[in-house]
């Protein structure tokens, strides 16, 4: 399962913003993603199969305790992520703001040197 997907499923059931029915219109796919998260404990719903054993649609889905926490420790993770991706950001920065200082310096001695001869 992505995790991405399963925080963005998990945070609108914790929002009360998932349909009451999930497999009407949706690929059998994302009723499998459904099935997974009420089958790991983390979304409760009635699973419906079809003729063949499939699952077909996921009814009356409320999160759990046991979602909300998966939710939280999803959410610290996304965080800390998203923090060092914006402190790879500033030193990349920083280094390029160094480069730029010093090619420019590079260039000004290039200069002097050109005016001399």
């Amino acid at each position: 399962m992505n995790s991405k997907t399963v925080y963005l499923i998990l945070q609108r059931a914790s929002k009360g913003e998932l349909p009451e029915q999930i497999g009407m219109n949706e690929s059998l796919e994302e009723v499998g993603l459904y099935t997974a998260l009420v089958d790991e404990g983390y979304l409760e719903g009635h699973v419906s199969l079809n003729e063949v054993g499939v699952p077909a649609n996921v009814s009356g889905i409320r999160i759990t305790f046991r979602g909300h926490q998966y939710l939280e420790q999803l959410r610290k993770e996304f965080d800390s992520q998203t923090l060092g991706l914006r402190f790879s950001k500033k030193v990349m920065i920083v280094i390029a703001l160094i480069i730029g200082a010093a090619i420019t310096g590079l260039v000004g001695l290039v200069i002097k040197f050109l005016e001399r001869l």
